[in-house]
């Protein structure tokens, strides 16, 4: 009965190899436009979590607590690796906020379709818009950068990553930009 098993696996191996081979095959456009863009310049948009980043007023400060460390602490849960937990509200230092952050009904921060977070990049101030009409787009909106002075006016991408909380209104991203 060993060698059916045997068969089995190494017709599977074969297909996932050729499988993958051809896939490769088709994919090397795409090696091509990540080796152009990462010769491009990066610029980092994201503020550092700390206690104290910028941030709405009305949002209480950041915790954070070591419950894992390396050794063995009085002050933690266990040791053999390092693990903190974090505090914060989901809107902190440089965040998403979905459609629904604002107005009840519209989009969650997991309604947000991967293909939206790779973006041409042009810094508007639209302060005016939105608080004249909080729906002024039904888009996500990226707040609080930093380094925006290092950004053209035309011309850049930027790259939006963010977790996916079920039916979150916002969390903090990671935001950096591709500049030509």
């Amino acid at each position: 009965m060993t060698k059916p098993l045997e068969c089995t696996r190494g017709l599977t191996c074969l297909f996932l190899l050729l499988t993958s081979v051809v896939c490769l095959a088709d994919d090397t456009s795409l090696w091509k436009i990540q080796k152009t863009l990462a010769s491009k310049k990066y610029i980092d948009l994201t503020h550092e979590f700390a206690p104290g980043i910028p941030r709405w007023s009305g949002f209480p400060d950041e915790t954070r607590k070591t419950i894992y460390w390396y050794d063995k602490r009085p002050d933690t849960m266990g040791t053999g690796f390092f693990s903190e937990l974090f505090t914060h509200v989901g809107q902190w230092g440089t965040h998403v906020d979905s459609p629904a952050h604002f107005v009840k009904g519209l989009r969650t921060v997991d309604q947000i379709d991967p293909k939206e977070m790779i973006l041409p990049l042009v810094v508007i101030d639209v302060h005016c818009e939105a608080a004249a009409n909080p729906d002024y787009t039904n888009h996500y909106q990226i707040e609080l950068l930093t380094n925006l002075d290092q950004i053209p006016e035309a011309g850049a991408i930027a790259i939006v990553s963010f977790p996916k909380p079920k039916n979150g209104s916002g969390f903090p991203a990671r935001v950096f930009a591709i500049v030509p």
